[in-house]
């Protein structure tokens, strides 16, 4: 049997942009001090599993994540499945939240989870009326409260929230590793942290590639001065727009190739001279994906809110991936700089045959300058 939160909870509620108030039950962390609130930028994700994973993904930072489907944590909490990184989005909102986990490597709670990483979790609410609203307005902001609220009173500072600075407060300014793989290395990479960076890290190092991870705000110098084959950005939150990319642009005219994932993409977009645009309700959870050119389609695993505007991209750029649903960008080319971007993880795809291809794709332009390098992908 499952047993759900529970039937006396403390009391939450959830004032949106648009004036609707709805209470709900508070779980996760409870703040005890009076008058507490947590604000933050409405999104939802489609994912049916990695409530652990979706919680500590430094791509939520500054936002209240809504689970679209109806129940979380019925796996329980897995530590081999946990992301790395330590929670930055504002709160949690799901309708139901499982107490008994039916999974045998599950050692705990989605509660006692979010409780023990201080995420505020808010349950009890018709989350899919919820989501309709925010995809049908084209995203807003929200707060939660533990004190039944009057709407009015924060009209003001929802309308103003905005969420700023985000790679400063997720990424490392200074901070400077070097990963290894088993054997001879097939290729020499430096990793840009905008985020995500160990995590990219480590899928590289899987597949036979040396890395450096460097700080997010290296400047040209101090990327070449690592001598790469190539040059990756990382995932990360935040409006690419905040973000600094004369680095990036310098590498492009050192033809020192630069292979952009999610927030990388964008910022490797507007370093060749195209700009990014905010989507209306973002890319997270599942994604289907096109190949341009052809009926290929592939489902991804995404998390932004910002897209490369396909039409501003320069000459001998081409887009080479668009969104099945919005037909957005979801990837280009720079066949001259040896530069690729994609707005999604090859490791979130769904089909190992897929995240082969992927990863194909990424070397063969990774490789391009590299005489005589191959990489096992």
């Amino acid at each position: 049997m499952i047993h759900f939160a529970n039937s006396d909870p403390k009391r939450a509620y959830l004032v949106t942009e648009d004036g609707a108030v709805r209470r709900g039950g508070a779980f996760g962390y409870i703040p005890e001090e009076s008058g507490a609130s947590f604000c933050g930028e409405l999104v939802y994700t489609t994912s049916t599993i990695g409530c652990a994973a979706s919680v500590c993904d430094p791509c939520y930072f500054g936002q209240i994540l809504i689970g679209a489907f109806p129940v979380a944590g019925c796996c329980g909490i897995v530590p081999d499945d946990e992301a790395s990184y330590s929670p930055v989005l504002s709160a949690y909102i799901v309708r139901d939240y499982c107490q008994a986990p039916s999974n045998f490597r599950s050692v705990g709670t989605l509660d006692g989870f979010l409780y023990s990483r201080k995420v505020p979790g808010l349950y009890g609410i018709d989350t899919r009326s919820l989501v309709r609203d925010v995809r049908d307005r084209g995203g807003m902001n929200g707060i939660i409260l533990y004190e039944e609220p009057c709407a009015a009173d924060y009209a003001s500072l929802l309308s103003q929230y905005r969420v700023s600075d985000a790679v400063a407060a997720v990424a490392s300014g200074t901070k400077r590793a070097v990963f290894t793989p088993a054997g001879t290395p097939a290729l020499k990479a430096a990793v840009l942290d905008f985020g995500k960076g160990t995590t990219l890290a480590a899928s590289l190092v899987a597949r036979g590639v040396a890395v450096t991870l460097l700080p997010y705000n290296s400047s040209a110098g101090d990327i070449a001065a690592e001598s790469p084959d190539c040059v990756f950005i990382s995932e990360g939150p935040g409006d690419p727009a905040e973000c600094d990319v004369s680095a990036i642009a310098s590498l492009l005219d050192r033809s020192i190739p630069v292979i952009g994932i999610g927030l990388g993409c964008e910022l490797l977009a507007r370093a060749a001279g195209a700009s990014t645009v905010k989507l209306p309700r973002g890319h997270r959870g599942g994604n289907p994906v096109k190949l341009a050119g052809s009926g290929r389609v592939i489902i991804t695993g995404q998390n932004h809110g910002y897209a490369v505007d396909g039409e501003s991209l320069p000459d001998g750029a081409e887009v080479c991936f668009v969104n099945a649903n919005d037909k957005s960008c979801e990837g280009f080319s720079i066949e001259e700089k040896s530069s690729l971007g994609l707005m999604f993880s090859p490791d979130g795809c769904a089909n190992p045959r897929d995240t082969e291809y992927l990863y194909n794709l990424i070397f063969g332009y990774a490789c391009k300058k590299a005489k005589g390098v191959s990489a096992n992908a």
